[in-house]
Formats: structure tokens, C-alpha cells, sequence
């Protein structure tokens, strides 16, 4: 389905599962869509209702490159909201990666009566150092000038454990280089103008589950741990044999140790 989140912003949102589980949003990573999500939902069928957006201005959505101009995370969580009540879904699991954990974050500050819980995957909530904002505007830039195949092949080589196949990384690069030159370098700039969570983080309220990469060298488990360790309650876990995207990499043991969480918070 397609859902106008404002007028011009047209995101694509797949839905799977029986409408009386329990409702997951799952939001994507960045530069990626929410295929990124296929195979992890697949094996969670029948056990959630899941709701999987593509983010403004990448995968399939479709938004024109005005709108894209200042995109921030809370234009996504904004977005994400307005998926929400066009499926007519008032409360919900927040599932995000890397980015998209950034947005549940934001999600769960700015829109808390939607949000039952979190599971934060291979993200953090620290803002942006300087150094990572000069990477993500060279980012923005190289996608801009050159195409979004050219920050694809930039990135592929950090995001999947050494271990990863031919076929693993062909896929991810073909998700990378499916969207939109305009989105993926307004969502790079969105990255660097991320707020600092950890204030919320501390208040959190809902259950919690920190997942990680346990060959993440980006975000790292010793990272993952300790903004865990800064939510009261949160549980934290790592996969093994995965690197910064878990649900692409090891999609039944991601699934195996969110189902668990799930059944255990009700």
C-alpha cells in the first residue's frame, strides 16, 4: 500500500501477519528500504502484525526532492506516526536499524502514547562527533554527484561481517542503489543532525531490547551495551556471525531472540 504522510509524501508500507498479533513497526537502516525487514518478518509470521515503511525519499516511496530539504529524524518519526494512523494502529513494538533506531528513538520522545516498547538494533543515541558530520555530508555530496551506487560501494565493505556471502552482499548493494540520489543524501544529513537521546533514554518508561552485531566494528557490542545500560530495564543481545545488520545477515537468530523478547514482555 501507499500512504500520503503529508501531502506529496507518498512512503510504500507492507503489511504481513494477522491483524490480532501483536503490531511491530519495523523501520529500515540506512541507505536500505524496508526489504531489509523480509526475511527476519518471515520467520516471526503468524507470531506479529508487522508493519514495514520504506523511509521518505528511499526504497519505494516516493517524495519530491523539496520535500526532502531539511529531513530530520523527527520528520521521519513524524512520518512513521502518520504510517501508524493510516493503518489504523494507535500503539506498537518500534523496531529500528541503525537509523531506524535513531527514529524509534525519536518516535518514542515525540509520540509516546504510540510507542508499547523499543528494539534498538545496531544504532546509537549519542549525536553526531564533527568528524562523523564532515563523513556524512561527504556522503550526501558523493550520492549527489555521482549516484547512489557510488555511496553503496563506500559502505558495503562496513556493514556485513567478513563472513557474508556474495549473494548477501550483492542484495544489500542492490537495496542500497534502489533509491533516490535526493533521498539517500537527505537522510545522510538527516544522520548528522541526529539529537542526543540519551536524556530520553534515561526516562524510558516501555520494555527495552538492545540488539547488536556481535562483528559490528561501527557500532559495537561495547557500544550497544552501554546505551543499553542507560535505559532502565533494558535487556541487551548479541548475535553472532552478524555485523552492523543483523536481521539481513542472521535473520532467523534475530528473529529467534526478538520473538523470545516479545513473548516475554506480553
Amino acid at each position: 500500500m501507499s500512504v500520503e504522510v503529508v501531502p506529496g509524501a507518498r512512503l510504500r508500507v507492507q503489511r504481513f501477519g494477522p491483524s490480532t498479533a501483536a503490531p511491530v513497526l519495523f523501520i529500515h537502516a540506512f541507505p536500505l528500504s524496508g526489504e531489509m525487514w523480509r526475511e527476519c518478518v518471515r520467520f516471526l509470521a503468524g507470531s506479529v502484525q508487522a508493519i514495514v515503511p520504506d523511509l521518505r525519499g528511499l526504497g519505494q516511496s516516493v517524495t519530491p526532492g523539496a520535500m526532502l530539504v531539511g529531513t530530520s529524524m523527527s520528520t521521519h518519526a513524524s512520518d512513521m506516526a502518520g504510517v501508524l494512523a493510516a493503518c489504523g494502529v494507535p500503539r506498537v513494538i518500534v523496531c529500528g536499524s541503525s537509523m531506524g533506531g535513531m527514529i524509534a528513538m525519536e518516535m518514542s520522545r515525540l509520540y509516546p502514547q504510540r510507542v508499547a516498547g523499543l528494539i534498538l538494533c545496531d544504532t546509537r543515541a549519542t549525536p553526531e562527533t564533527d568528524e562523523g558530520k564532515v563523513t556524512r555530508e561527504s556522503r550526501a555530496t558523493l550520492a549527489e554527484t555521482q549516484g547512489a551506487n557510488a555511496v553503496a560501494e563506500l559502505m558495503i565493505g562496513n556493514v556485513l561481517a567478513k563472513s557474508a556471502s556474495p549473494a548477501l552482499r550483492a542484495e544489500v548493494l542492490a537495496m542500497m542503489n534502489a533509491s533516490d540520489v535526493a533521498g539517500v543524501a537527505a537522510a545522510s544529513r538527516a544522520l548528522a543532525s541526529r539529537p542526543d537521546a540519551r536524556p530520553h533514554l534515561a526516562s524510558v518508561k516501555v520494555p527495552v531490547l538492545a540488539v547488536c552485531g556481535a562483528e559490528d566494528a561501527g557500532t559495537t557490542p561495547d557500544d550497544m551495551r552501554a546505551m543499553a545500560a542507560g535505559i532502565p530495564g533494558a535487556k541487551f543481545e548479541v548475535i553472532a556471525g552478524a555485523g552492523h545488520l543483523p536481521p539481513l545477515e542472521r535473520p532467523e537468530a534475530f528473529a529467534k531472540v526478538v520473538g523470545a523478547w516479545l513473548a516475554g514482555v506480553g
